[in-house]
């Protein structure tokens, strides 16, 4: 356990001020916005903490030790040789508040300390003091006005304040004489422009120059000119009609009519950005020429042909294509043309397929592999809220159905589900069209079979707290004179008991009944002798 000194030191400072004549002084000042706080680190015997880092924390309480909060800091500081460490509160790094926006007059300020002696922040607290002074005047206004009256012998300051400075008789002596004149000043900057003068009268016009004729594409004298050719080829002495173009016809340009599209010269609605063409006004058709159903509409009238659209990639031989269409069936399709093993895929990112059909007939959903050992195979991790494969009824009261059968058999086979908010009502049956519920299980773990239960070759085990077969063993807790308790739960007096004595336990030559009584069945030997203890028992119980 480590223990903390302190020793505060708080200084403050006086503004003062004298004035001689009838004049207001006002008085500037930055003052200072910290505190100087010096202390010594010592362990819990005595010891100094020497050249050792330690973490303090300043809080500023307004009104009490114990009051609220105005400002938080923190610091680390390292002691010297003596453990002395110094530093100005108000200069850390804050945490809560603006030091230089502490309210000093508002009330009574204390100052708690808190040190981690290890250097952290694992701060322990040193208690809070009243901060008796107000380091430099903090609680002053930056700013004050003193005004002296020579009448009154008056110091008046402007927060209200005022003092009257005695004076010892006499008048106020003469003034002195003037100073030696001071050095001149530097020079102010220059003044802004002046405005504009008005504009000068236009000067006499020269003489005129020479100009020869012009030549080439273009001719005759300037303001009169004719072009007769474009690039040295001659233009057609032809007026164009409304609409037209001039075109190169082989021999001069003429005016002819404007092609339209984008291969024709003229206007076009595809618009070009570097190596890109985009549209994105209106519809596309192929086929037709009213694409109102989407932004591409492709038709055909041709009712052995569907409207499809065709993709074809690489170079190789045979090319690798494929076709998504519609025929006039209405049938939808896509398949692959050529390529390996004609597959069709539809994936996510990367390339990678998450459904994969392949020409002959297998499918594969989820983490798909290239391994198709079923006909639909499922590849993904299952939870009990996310199973690979669910199969929902619409309905409250209806079962959620798989049917199986053979493609021309008429009987056939279902698993129906159907689950609700009471287990009891909750049930799962495997359903046969001639047969009706063969097997029927509910929520409640209670099994129905409507027909014959077989076991070939195999046992029938039971276990569990409600039992079928089980074994008792004779024993003080459940042996009184010449019965033992068959206790097992559920007992019911219409309940059907075959009991045997285990001949590879404890010999009873005796005969033994068995009966009912409050709740429970018992063994007891018939010739009216005590039961000994150890004697195995084997029970099978039948339900009505």
């Amino acid at each position: 356990m480590k223990s903390f000194s302190t020793n505060q030191i708080l200084k403050s400072a006086l503004l003062t001020g004298i004035a001689l004549a009838a004049f207001t002084l006002q008085l500037f000042s930055q003052l200072p916005q910290a505190v100087n706080y010096q202390a010594v680190a010592r362990d819990a015997s005595g010891n100094l903490l020497a050249n050792q880092n330690v973490g303090l924390r300043f809080k500023v309480r307004s009104g009490s030790a114990t009051g609220t909060v105005v400002y938080t800091e923190t610091k680390s500081i390292t002691t010297n040789q003596f453990g002395l460490f110094t530093h100005e509160i108000g200069k850390g790094s804050p945490t809560q508040g603006n030091f230089s926006s502490i309210n000093w007059k508002s009330a009574d300020m204390y100052l708690e300390v808190e040190i981690d002696a290890q250097g952290g922040t694992n701060y322990t607290s040193l208690g809070a003091s009243q901060m008796l002074s107000v380091p430099y005047a903090l609680s002053a206004p930056d700013e004050q006005t003193l005004i002296w009256s020579d009448a009154t012998k008056t110091l008046t300051i402007s927060g209200g304040n005022s003092v009257i400075l005695p004076v010892s008789g006499g008048s106020v002596g003469p003034t002195g004489p003037t100073g030696v004149k001071g050095a001149t000043g530097v020079t102010g900057p220059s003044g802004a422009t002046g405005a504009q003068g008005p504009t000068g009268a236009t000067g006499a016009t020269g003489p005129a120059g020479s100009v020869s004729n012009l030549s080439g594409d273009v001719t005759g004298a300037p303001g009169s000119n004719t072009v007769t050719k474009i690039q040295g080829r001659n233009v057609a002495n032809t007026a164009p009609a409304s609409g037209e173009v001039l075109k190169w016809n082989g021999s001069a340009w003429a005016p002819a009519a404007d092609a339209t599209g984008g291969g024709g010269g003229g206007s076009s609605q595809w618009t070009t950005s570097g190596s890109n063409i985009y549209y994105n006004s209106g519809n596309v058709g192929i086929g037709t020429a009213s694409p109102t159903q989407a932004p591409l509409v492709i038709s055909t009238a041709n009712t052995s042909l569907p409207s499809e659209i065709y993709f074809e990639a690489g170079l190789g031989s045979p090319a690798k294509r494929a076709r998504l269409g519609v025929d006039d069936n209405g049938i939808t399709y896509l398949y692959t043309q050529t390529g390996a093993s004609g597959e069709v895929r539809i994936g996510s990112t990367s390339y990678t397929p998450k459904i994969q059909m392949i020409n002959t007939g297998e499918v594969s959903i989820g983490n798909v592999v290239s391994v198709f050992d079923a006909q639909t195979r499922i590849n993904s991790s299952s939870t009990i809220a996310k199973p690979q494969l669910r199969v929902v009824e619409n309905t409250t009261t209806d079962f959620a159905r798989i049917t199986l059968n053979n493609n021309n058999a008429t009987n056939y086979w279902t698993i129906a589900g159907k689950s609700s908010s009471i287990p009891a009502n909750d049930k799962l049956n495997f359903y046969h069209s001639a047969g009706g519920d063969v097997v029927s299980i509910s929520g409640d773990k209670k099994v129905q079979v409507n027909g014959e239960l077989m076991v070939n070759d195999g046992f029938l085990k039971t276990g569990g707290t409600t039992r079928t077969a089980f074994q008792v063993v004779s024993s003080n807790s459940n042996t009184i004179g010449n019965q033992t308790m068959l206790s097992y739960s559920g007992a019911q007096s219409t309940d059907i008991l075959l009991i045997t004595p285990l001949w590879t336990s404890t010999y009873l030559n005796a005969p033994i009944g068995v009966y009912f009584q409050s709740g429970n069945w018992y063994v007891f030997r018939q010739d009216s002798g005590t039961m000994p203890t150890g004697i195995t028992f084997n029970v099978m119980v039948v339900k009505q």
